[in-house]
């Protein structure tokens, strides 16, 4: 008997068999489609296999209830894709909005890099930006310097450093990143399509006292420690 490799045996642990019938392959794209949805931050209709996306195109609004009625998850339907919101923050390690500095940071590099999707093509909505042209590193790097005049009494006094915000620039990416809400390619970052839904409105700086201070973001409290 052929020993299988150690992939082999790995791959075969997880495959499923699909009947070999319009319904089996149909029940292999749905059960496909719903571990994406509720594995993935966001499911996007352009990056689907031509068989998934018909499926899903005519099916997701079905898919969206059922998964949402089991899981208490909040559908966020889209133009361009699908997303099932943890309004709990109870399935997430990367949190958005969320308390501290590099949480602050990701807002603003988030804002900034929606924002300037937006003001590419000003006459459409934002569910329907295409993707902006890359911006660089270095952009978002100096963005959070100039933030830095602003906030930074707020932030802890290392990210205060001069040179500091490089390290904050890249921090900030990484959390973007995981929550696929930028692409990196090299040096270039471009904002999908999702990316909008954190665009911020003006920021209302309130001190209460000298030891604490809250900073308001469209109605979203982001307490900064």
């Amino acid at each position: 008997m052929r020993r299988l490799a150690l992939d082999d045996r790995l791959r075969a642990l997880v495959e499923e068999p699909v009947a070999d019938s319009d319904e089996g392959r149909r029940t292999a794209v749905r059960h496909q489609l719903a571990r994406q949805l509720l594995d993935d931050p966001v499911v996007y209709i352009d990056r689907l296999g031509r068989e998934a996306r018909a499926y899903f195109i005519n099916q997701r609004g079905t898919m969206a209830a059922r998964l949402c009625d089991a899981t208490g998850l909040t559908p966020e339907s889209r133009a361009e894709g699908l997303a099932l919101v943890d309004d709990a923050g109870e399935l997430t390690d990367v949190a958005m909005p969320a308390e501290g500095t590099e949480a602050h940071a990701t807002l603003l590099v988030a804002d900034f890099l929606a924002r300037g999707c937006r003001q590419l093509r000003p006459n459409r909505p934002a569910v329907m930006q295409e993707l902006a042209a890359p911006v660089r590193m270095a952009d978002v790097v100096e963005f959070l310097r100039e933030a830095k005049v602003r906030f930074g009494k707020y932030w802890r006094k290392s990210a205060r450093a001069a040179g500091a915000e490089a390290e904050l620039a890249e921090t900030a990416l990484q959390r973007l990143e995981k929550l696929q809400l930028v692409e990196r390619c090299t040096d270039a970052i471009a904002p999908p399509p999702a990316l909008a839904r954190f665009t911020l409105g003006e920021a209302e700086v309130r001190s209460p006292n000298v030891e604490r201070a809250v900073a308001l973001f469209a109605g979203e409290g982001l307490e900064l420690t």
